[in-house]
This record gives C-alpha cells, sequence and structure tokens, in this order.
C-alpha cells in the first residue's frame, strides 16, 4: 500500500459507500486514482504460477526486486529520484535497498 493507513481506510471506506448494495467491491468502486495503470499490477505478474516442485517464495521475491531496481536504475543513467519514482518508492528507500542488496549503482 503506497499511502498510510487512513488513506488505506478511507479508499476501502469510499469504496463500500460505492458498491452500494452488493456484497462484492469491484474495481470501478474504488478511487480514481487507484484505478490508474501505475497502482495496478502489470499482467505479466498477475500470470505467474506456482511451478510443480513448488519453489523459495522469499528468494525470488528479493530477486525480483533486484532485477527490478537494476532496470529502474538503468533506465535512468542511474539517477536514484527517477528510479525511486518508477518503482513508487520514496529515494531514501530505493538508496537503502540499493545498499543492502549491494546493488551497483
Amino acid at each position: 500500500w503506497p499511502g498510510n493507513i487512513r488513506q488505506l481506510e478511507n479508499a476501502v471506506e469510499f469504496a463500500h459507500v460505492m458498491s452500494g448494495t452488493r456484497l462484492e467491491i469491484l474495481p470501478q468502486d474504488l478511487p480514481g486514482w487507484m484505478q490508474s495503470p501505475r497502482f495496478m499490477l502489470p499482467e505479466e505478474v498477475l500470470r505467474l504460477e506456482l511451478p510443480e516442485q513448488g519453489m523459495d517464495l522469499i528468494a525470488f521475491l528479493s530477486e525480483l526486486e533486484r532485477k527490478l531496481i537494476q532496470e529502474s536504475l538503468e533506465r535512468t543513467g542511474g539517477n536514484r529520484m527517477q528510479a525511486a519514482r518508477l518503482l513508487s518508492l520514496k529515494r531514501t528507500t530505493l538508496v537503502e535497498k540499493i545498499r543492502r542488496m549491494e546493488i551497483c549503482a
């Protein structure tokens, strides 16, 4: 979730009101900013399937995060502020991840 808990509560309340008498909340019930392409997950991510033999989820997520950070830095010519924007992160959070993962930037 990109915001604080109050923003999450507000978004859920908004969606609840917009859903009317339905028992489920649909994407169109969410606030407009949550329906933007930057907030939604890319379809490629959603199409992943668990291999028959299983997987190490923590290692997979760590490698995925590393690759996305590296790609964002490559796209921005190493500009950490722009790379953080591409990933919807604060610059300080990105810098800490780069340091922790020992990514050469």
